[in-house]
């Protein structure tokens, strides 16, 4: 064998053993991905109540409060007694809304009269489902006091239950001060995004950020921890390197490292350590620790890290839109970053330049942001925001230019009582935020329902954004390949027609004729109000037409209420006439089926064989009913 020959084939062989490699760690990832996810549910195994209870007297500990944003207040009870019974399937914890808690302490003993029901499934395949959530939480049950709880102070809280306590009402006074005690503005939006509580914000104020695309400024997630640890990070750099001979003893780099890490994590507890807030924490302490050991902050490797960590410890965060969308505008912003700094030689040194060069970047960030996590928006809410990319490449520079600093500024001078005039300026940036939110929001057409984008071209797009992000060569160009193969599935996918709830006890049709005995298109049982407003919100459609519709849900439709579009039916039938003579005295919703009517076929459903809900499918003129087999996932098990 002739040298070049041996060559070859040293060659050959070497690639070929990478090639084995890279599919044995693929395999192995991926097996023990599902190895982990399967410890991760039955770790997470708690008893879950099967049906709505009777009012019943509850007695346990007092574990955690919040506020949601209509102002109710919700307590999460590590359930002692029902009904004044020790049992072993009773649920570990119960999540209860409830009047104001006045003086609640975490570990109190708590007491009330509560109805409660099941943590409430996907309304519709591929819809929100909270059974998953609460199941992860261990909370195996939901509901509210019908009267004023009675709490007793615990003898002796533990540790942790006084650092909750005192975090908790430091959060409130905080939020309360902040908004002045007024909901809505520039002031209730800041004591959201600065102490998490997102009772403050107006209803109005949520619909406008919403149907504008800034949505995602209100929830404390990546872009505040973010935000927060970057200035302190950076106003830190600057002042110790002021200090001539600090800066020649110690590297300040590490030393305005760790003062941004702890201020990041601290910032994180205070806010109450919700779950986006912790993934953010977490991604940048995996930056700020790079810092420390001399590595590169800023890398995709420093993103795969923060996600296999998150991953080993809660997996269940890969179902999870939040984690999807924050991980992928991530990625987005790192390859940016790595593309934009280099071509431009850094910051400049000039001020007014390093101003644009600043603003430019925050332009792009937004913009690549967007366009990054879009797959995923479509996929989950089915719908996107006309103006959305526009509100936010306007909005981002006053939240990381005004906003933020300012923020940061007043926390840090608010103890010697100098933080007043900042906090305003922070109020005053919100309140152009909400501003742009308004405008563009009040725009027709400001939010287009799309189709649903399906799960294979969701994971195709998302695959088109990972090759483009990943490849450094011109190789990157190939990402179109899968990016249009994507958008011509999409093209081709079927429209809904008809949503129907789980169980069959609601059904909702946004293009149906509204017949002459109906004032809605929508038809729901004695007791399922909730369900039908649930499939109005995850139908997707554009706001007003969502108002209207849940404006003239006033009254409980009946037998009699039918909707339809011409080659379709769909109505409320006596279960007995179909599946037979049920036993006496069963309610409405068990003695009432729901038959559809397309085609040559009429089906009919009950709680029994549609535990997951269906949709109504059109494909040109052939008419489809997408109806998912009964899931053998523990959060989904009766």
């Amino acid at each position: 064998m002739s040298g070049a020959e041996y060559f070859f084939w040293q060659k050959l062989h070497q690639k070929v053993f990478i090639i084995i490699t890279f599919f044995s760690l693929l395999l192995m990832a991926f097996s023990s991905g599902i190895i982990i996810a399967y410890l991760r549910a039955n770790a997470a195994l708690a008893p879950v109540i099967a049906q709505n209870t009777e009012p019943m007297k509850i007695s346990g500990i007092l574990v955690g409060v919040d506020r949601s944003i209509e102002g109710s207040w919700r307590a999460k009870i590590k359930l002692d007694q029902m009904h004044g019974r020790f049992a072993q399937n009773n649920p570990k914890y119960v999540r209860l809304t409830t009047n104001r808690i006045v003086g609640a302490k975490i570990g109190s003993k708590f007491e009330c009269n509560a109805i409660l029901r099941p943590p409430p499934p996907a309304i519709i395949p591929n819809a929100y489902n909270f059974a998953r959530k609460a199941w992860f939480l261990q909370i195996g049950a939901i509901g509210y006091c019908k009267d004023s709880p009675i709490l007793s102070e615990q003898i002796s809280p533990n540790l942790i239950a006084q650092l909750q306590n005192s975090m908790t009402e430091a959060r409130l006074k905080a939020s309360a001060k902040l908004s002045k005690g007024q909901t809505g503005g520039g002031a209730g939006f800041l004591a959201a995004i600065t102490t998490g509580d997102r009772s403050w914000i107006s209803r109005a104020d949520s619909d406008a950020l919403q149907g504008s695309g800034l949505g995602h400024i209100v929830s404390v997630s990546g872009i505040h921890v973010s935000l927060i640890a970057g200035i302190i990070y950076f106003a830190l750099v600057r002042i110790f390197s002021l200090l001539g001979a600090f800066a020649l003893w110690f590297d300040v780099r590490k030393i305005a490292a760790v003062f941004a890490l702890i201020c990041a994590i601290g910032y994180t507890v205070f806010t109450g350590s919700e779950a986006p807030a912790i993934r953010a924490a977490l991604m940048t302490t995996v930056a700020l620790t790079a810092i420390l050991i001399d590595r590169k902050a800023i890398s995709l490797r420093g993103l795969a890290i923060a996600a296999f960590l998150i991953l080993l410890f809660r997996p269940e965060h890969a179902a999870d839109a939040g984690f999807q969308m924050s991980f992928l505008a991530t990625m987005a912003l790192v390859a940016l970053w790595e593309v934009f700094v280099p071509a431009n030689g850094g910051a400049p040194r000039a001020l007014p330049n390093k101003l644009g060069f600043w603003l430019l970047g925050a332009v792009l960030a937004s913009l690549v942001a967007g366009l990054a996590t879009l797959p995923i928006s479509i996929s989950n809410f089915g719908r996107f925001s006309t103006y959305g990319l526009i509100a936010n490449v306007i909005s981002a520079p006053i939240v990381d230019f005004i906003v933020g600093p300012f923020a940061v500024l007043a926390a840090a001078i608010t103890p010697f009582g100098l933080g007043e005039w900042a906090w305003q300026i922070a109020s005053w940036g919100l309140d152009l935020v909400l501003r742009l939110a308004y405008y563009f929001s009040s725009i027709d057409a400001q939010a287009n329902t799309i189709k649903h984008l399906g799960v294979m071209a969701c994971f195709t797009m998302v695959f088109s954004i990972v090759w483009a992000c990943f490849w450094r060569s011109k190789l990157k160009i190939l990402a179109i390949v899968p990016l249009l193969a994507a958008i011509g599935v999409w093209a081709m996918a079927p429209l809904p027609e008809l949503y129907i709830a789980a169980g069959g006890r609601a059904i909702y049709a946004p293009k149906a004729q509204v017949r002459s005995g109906s004032i809605s298109r929508v038809c729901f049982l004695k007791g399922a109000r909730f369900d039908a407003l649930r499939l109005i919100d995850a139908a997707n459609i554009v706001e007003t037409e969502k108002e209207i519709d849940k404006a003239n849900i006033g009254q409980r439709r009946s037998q009699n209420c039918a909707i339809g579009r011409g080659d379709w039916e769909a109505h409320f039938v006596s279960a007995d006439a179909i599946f037979g003579q049920g036993e006496k005295g069963h309610a409405i919703t068990e003695n009432t089926a729901l038959s559809i009517t397309f085609g040559n076929e009429t089906t009919a459903f009950n709680a029994q064989n549609l535990q997951n809900g269906a949709i109504l499918y059109r494909h040109g003129w052939r008419l489809k009913l997408y109806k998912p087999k009964g899931a053998s996932r523990p959060w989904s098990r009766k």
